[in-house]
């Protein structure tokens, strides 16, 4: 059974050099939901994934952080790369974008390296995350750090696996989640 988002909209969160392999799997699958996905980076018309382990292929950014508003989006996934997360971590519409998910409670995705974006705002002390027990930053939010894999806490869903189909099934099943408790 496929999962349906019609008529959501969704944003993925990259910079360049995020896992490639995590965001096309993820785009894919979110598409075929009927589900309006918007890409969106600091980067401008392209970002560069990181595949393996070299630089990937380049893909369309639809929107700049700087012009992007978390009030757009109904669901929002933060996809992992250690270099597009780093680049993120650095860009203070990210915090604002994190922010805005966390107060509105809307349902929030964080893949591998991209939960420590979570860490930027300042308010997941007390929630549960799937991330590195041993990350200083995660360490300092007060959030209650757990290995992994997955790590569901109200609306925030936390992975911490490289099995890329395992991933996705958890997404959808997070977001039909989120979305059968906003139309409630």
């Amino acid at each position: 059974m496929t999962t349906s988002l019609t008529g959501l909209s969704i944003v993925l969160l990259i910079a360049n050099g995020f896992n490639e392999g995590e965001f096309t799997e993820i785009q894919r699958t979110l598409m075929k939901t009927g589900a309006k996905i918007t890409t969106v980076s600091p980067e401008k018309s392209v970002a560069n994934g990181w595949f393996e382990n070299g630089w990937g292929h380049y893909f369309p950014v639809d929107q700049h952080i700087g012009d992007a508003l978390g009030s757009d989006f109904d669901m929002m996934v933060l996809v992992g790369g250690e270099r597009g997360v780093a680049k993120l971590a650095g860009n203070p519409h990210t915090k604002r974008m994190v922010s805005h998910f966390l107060d509105a409670e809307k349902p929030l995705v964080a893949l591998n390296e991209a939960v420590t974006l979570l860490s930027l705002p300042g308010k997941v002390s007390g929630r549960h995350l799937a991330g590195d027990v041993t990350d200083p930053a995660l360490a300092a939010t007060g959030a209650q750090i757990t290995a992994g894999p997955v790590v569901v806490d109200r609306n925030l869903l936390t992975i911490q696996s490289h099995d890329v189909a395992s991933e996705v099934a958890a997404i959808l099943e997070h977001l039909a989640t989120g979305r059968q408790l906003a139309a409630a």
